[in-house]
């Protein structure tokens, strides 16, 4: 065991540790090696503690009544680092408390079985002059070695901490003699820290996990503010609430032995939106004269919590018409009535009542298709052309129609699936001929819609109040929208009897004409 610091106050005190023989073996060979201690108790002069330490109790004596001595020579004495002042008093102190503090242990040192012995230094007394002085260790030596009697000796144990080291008092029996011995470096006190927390949205409190252990003193820095806390029992479970972005969380704890150990985290304040759960249109496809359910829900963000809620969720419709519905709270539904035919869409956003504002959600497509029954009306200009044929015996005669054609009809358009109508109307023509004449009409047709128009053809039966021109023809139509909403349409119509196919060129009916419906879009 490697001694540290040792005092052995010289009155060289020899003990009668050994015969003759040994001491004199051991001052032939300390010609040669001058760090070898021989002999204790030789000298009574050369005593620390003359009266001797015979008993436990007369450690403490002896450190009691000598302690100005004891102090001086700590200070004076080659440890590992300078102990002067105030720390050579409380190196003291340490060594005192342990004395009286625990029984003191008699020990045999330096023999075969008993506590290994070297001195890096000894403090004596000089016999001629009566002054303490210090016996360190020659030639570059580390330390002073026992070479006397081989069965050693035996000394009081006084094992004592200070300086984060552990001591150990040696007395040898019957001689005041004392050193210091350094057994280890005793391991600080290391203070332990953990800190974490998450990232919330605004508005919420900041949770914070921190545990500290072993802390004389614990200090807790918030974005570089540091707050010193009593105990770890101080320390907060939440932070309040901080401000949008990112903070930085540390804690920071010293032990009593001044070691410092510091925990830290970081953190995000989010600005975490509520949520639009779902926008519903109930149903998603329907023909433009009813109405739709239109419903929301919404709800504030789980995975943070918080005591934020739902204010208002609002509704937009955009579309042919376009509207707007507000619900307050998180929920709520209402009856709307679409204006025009097409597609819409629909969207819901939730506000919470820290103002802010979820993404928005979106509802299935709405469809609102055309009535499956629109009335309508038209009035049109045109031209007429019949020529008939009656043979009288073994004569051909030719009779023959052209004049200018007005005309009105009234009907329904039936839908047939999304791209197709079916008209039926019935109708009543005048032509300008020399008498004026009129008749009704009646035509069935099919309508294939194309962009805002539509082309179509059906059968038409033409004259029937007039005998000799009634007839059975076949229907040709189209027709282009001339207004945004399609309520109005400029449409042609050909009629062909079928009769008179043969003679097409002069056998046929045209007009053009407005035809006037409820708005389509």
């Amino acid at each position: 065991m490697k001694l540290l610091h040792g005092a052995v106050v010289a009155t060289a005190l020899v003990l009668a540790a050994g015969d003759a023989q040994a001491a004199a073996s051991c001052q032939a060979l300390q010609k040669k090696d001058p760090n070898l201690v021989c002999r204790l108790g030789g000298n009574p002069h050369s005593r620390f503690y003359r009266p001797g330490v015979r008993k436990p109790a007369d450690v403490v004596t002896m450190l009691e009544t000598q302690k100005a001595r004891i102090i001086a020579l700590l200070a004076t004495a080659p440890l590992s680092r300078p102990v002067a002042g105030a720390d050579a008093e409380a190196l003291y102190d340490a060594m005192l408390a342990a004395a009286k503090a625990r029984p003191v242990g008699l020990v045999r040192v330096g023999g075969p079985g008993g506590h290994p012995l070297e001195f890096p230094f000894m403090a004596l007394r000089d016999p001629k002059t009566g002054k303490d002085r210090l016996k360190v260790p020659q030639a570059g030596a580390t330390s002073l070695k026992w070479g006397g009697d081989p069965r050693g000796f035996e000394a009081f144990e006084v094992p004592f901490k200070w300086d984060n080291h552990e001591w150990t008092l040696w007395v040898p029996f019957a001689c005041g003699n004392i050193w210091l011995e350094v057994e280890k470096k005793a391991e600080p006190i290391k203070p332990t820290v953990s800190v974490s927390s998450a990232d919330v949205c605004f508005g919420q409190p900041v949770p914070l996990s921190a545990k500290v252990t072993n802390a004389e003193k614990i200090e807790l820095t918030i974005d570089g503010q540091t707050k010193t806390l009593a105990s770890a029992e101080s320390l907060p479970t939440t932070l309040g609430a901080l401000g949008l972005g990112e903070h930085n969380v540390s804690v920071k704890a010293t032990s009593k032995d001044g070691v410092t150990e510091s925990g830290s985290t970081r953190l995000v304040v989010k600005s975490c939106a509520p949520i639009c759960e779902v926008v519903t249109v109930t149903p998603a496809k329907m023909r433009k004269g009813g109405s739709v359910e239109i419903g929301a829900k919404a709800s504030v963000n789980p995975a943070y919590g918080g005591s934020q809620s739902i204010r208002q969720i609002v509704v937009s419709v955009s579309g042919p018409s376009s509207t707007q519905i507000s619900f307050d709270g998180a929920s709520g539904s209402k009856a709307w009535k679409p204006e025009a035919i097409g597609d819409y869409t629909v969207t819901a956003v939730a506000t919470d009542s820290l103002g802010q504002q979820s993404a928005a959600c979106t509802a299935a497509p709405l469809r609102v298709d055309r009535p499956a029954v629109v009335p309508f009306g038209a009035a049109f200009f045109g031209k007429e052309r019949l020529v008939q044929e009656t043979t009288v015996g073994s004569v051909v005669l030719a009779d023959g129609l052209c004049a200018a054609l007005f005309g009105a009809k009234a009907g329904a358009l039936f839908a047939i699936g999304d791209n197709a109508d079916f008209e039926l109307s019935a109708g009543a023509k005048i032509s300008f001929e020399d008498g004026d004449s009129s008749s009704i009409f009646i035509d069935a047709a099919a309508q294939r819609l194309v962009g805002r128009g539509f082309i179509g053809g059906g059968l038409s039966a033409w004259d029937l109040t007039e005998e000799d021109t009634r007839s059975i023809g076949a229907l040709i139509q189209g027709g282009i929208d001339l207004d945004q909403k399609g309520k109005f349409q400029f449409m042609v119509e050909g009629r062909l009897p079928f009769n008179t196919l043969d003679d097409v060129d002069n056998n046929y009916q045209f007009w053009g004409g407005i035809r006037i419906r409820p708005a389509q879009r």
